[in-house]
């Protein structure tokens, strides 16, 4: 009793003890000792790893102690030593637990997921040690600060709207500080210019071009590939995914307002807007204003969507690997949905398949109701001119220096996301799937009839086209024939012949040829 009473008053240092064992077990196996000193070749190579079991070995020690004694008397007050051991443990496990992303003396940097998820692996091995000697249920302990830290009361629990009763979505001031910087960085990281969306890659990727890298620039697919993105969903876990899918999607209400600003403010040209005839286009399209406005603004509501997308499908990926089971439910619910088309699931339901990772927009309620809100569905006229808008975008500012890059699969300013926005805003804003495939094919009928009214000035000559590349025009439509779902590229070709199309791609690809034969 004596030797208990003496390990117990060294209970202070427990905290010191356990932090040193998770110091020493996160680094790796072969870099324990310290570098080598002129000398000492000779001595103990693996001393760190020698150390590691003493710290264990004090630790067991300690813990054992504490299992056998189980209250201790300090001068005249008397602790349960469960319960201290157990509070000391939340409270350094919840501090521990905040500085996973911590990124040295930069607070408003991120640390890599997969940096964050070796950190997490260590403090919980050092939590098991702990398990084996008391029994304390750690993975309650685990489990409560994990919530703490990595959800957001605002955006409800499994099943529920991120977006309730009409209301807009802020990020609840209770929430935790760690969630809410992790949703700003990324939300601040896809969010710049030089960012754009890999689709071989599934990721997106920082495009320096002829930019001056600085040294404390952050590499976008550091943070969003797919390893990075399941790191960052196995720390997170479904209640993080959509904290963090909370924080973004408060930030991108305002992009969503701006488009209809936009097409409200140019409503009367795009009622006289004709594409048949060429002449009345041309003079029809020059009238409406802010299409880079616009363009940007679409290019960044894609953005989103296509993050949500592969977080997403890390999410899945994390689900198939800790409980099979569970998911393999979700896949079959889902091709019993797909199969019938007499099914129509509920709201709850599609909440559930939406927070389990599936990610078909049709069943994001949080993302149709932010649409449905700025783009109402009984507004007939707005989804007359919303394809109107979108064709005219070709003929904005920034298709000018807008290049198909081969090698990636994407374009150097990020166009390919408008594809996304497109394809996602159009069944949010419309009452049936018939009324939006007939919205999705006015939009590509009148992008043909745009096309050919470029690609005819162009092969004219005119100094207006002289800056636009039609080709790459051509590559962007075929894509977004390729990804649209219930339609076939006959709708197309009706307007845009097959050949002339082909033609034009095949010349981007004999550009590329060229280039890589003369070399750099």
């Amino acid at each position: 009793m004596y030797r208990s009473t003496y390990h117990l008053a060294e209970c202070g240092g427990l905290r010191t003890q356990i932090q040193k064992v998770n110091s020493i077990t996160s680094k790796k196996r072969h870099g324990l000792h310290d570098e080598a000193l002129p000398g000492s070749e000779s001595k103990y190579n693996g001393r760190g790893y020698f150390d590691l079991q003493q710290q264990a070995q004090s630790l067991g020690e300690l813990l054992g102690a504490i299992r056998n004694t189980r209250q201790c008397q300090v001068f005249k007050v008397i602790y349960n030593t469960y319960d201290w051991l157990y509070e000391a443990l939340d409270n350094h496990v919840y501090g521990v637990m905040g500085s996973f992303f911590a990124m040295g003396s930069d607070t408003s940097g991120l640390c890599r997921p997969s940096e964050a998820l070796k950190r997490m692996n260590a403090l919980q091995r050092t939590l098991t040690f702990v398990d084996q000697h008391l029994a304390i249920n750690t993975s309650d302990m685990w489990r409560g600060n994990i919530l703490k830290h990595f959800s957001n009361v605002s955006a409800g629990t499994i099943g529920q709207d991120l977006v309730n009763n009409g209301q807009d979505l802020v990020v609840d001031a209770k929430s935790s500080a760690v969630i809410q910087k992790i949703g700003k960085f990324y939300w601040n990281l896809i969010s710049q210019e030089i960012v754009g969306f890999n689709p071989i890659k599934l990721s997106f990727e920082s495009r320096y071009g002829s930019q001056r890298r600085h040294k404390g620039d952050v590499n976008a697919e550091d943070y969003t590939s797919h390893a990075e993105l399941k790191a960052l969903c196995s720390i997170v876990g479904p209640y993080g995914v959509k904290a963090i899918q909370s924080v973004v999607l408060s930030n991108l209400t305002q992009n969503i307002v701006d488009m209809k600003k936009i097409i409200s403010t140019n409503a009367v040209y795009l009622n006289q807007l004709d594409f048949v005839d060429v002449k009345s286009w041309w003079g029809n399209v020059q009238r409406v204003n802010d299409k880079d406005d616009f363009l940007d603004q679409a290019i960044q509501v894609g953005r989103y969507l296509q993050f949500v997308s592969i977080l997403k499908s890390a999410q899945r990926s994390v689900q198939d690997d800790d409980i099979p089971f569970v998911s393999q439910i979700v896949q079959l619910v889902m091709r019993r949905i797909q199969s019938d088309g007499k099914i129509i699931p509920g709201k709850q339901l599609c909440n559930v398949l939406t927070d389990s990772g599936v990610e078909d927009p049709m069943y994001d309620h949080g993302v149709k109701t932010i649409f449905q809100r700025v783009f109402p569905g009984t507004d007939k006229q707005l989804q007359t001119h919303l394809p109107k808008m979108f064709a005219c975008l070709f003929l904005s500012t920034k298709w000018k220096s807008t290049r198909f890059e081969p090698q990636s699969e994407g374009f150097n300013t990020g166009v390919e996301c408008v594809i996304t926005t497109i394809q996602t805003l159009v069944p949010a804003i419309c009452d049936t799937e018939e009324k939006s495939m007939e919205v999705l094919k006015n939009f590509v009928i009148l992008s043909a009839y745009a096309l050919l009214h470029m690609n005819s000035k162009a092969e004219a000559g005119t100094r207006e086209m002289r800056d636009y590349h039609i080709p790459s025009m051509m590559v962007f439509m075929s894509k977004f024939m390729e990804t649209c779902k219930g339609m076939s590229m006959h709708v197309l070709e009706e307007c845009l012949p097959y050949t002339l199309m082909r033609t034009k791609i095949i010349e981007i690809y004999e550009q590329v040829r060229h280039q890589a034969a003369e070399g750099p």
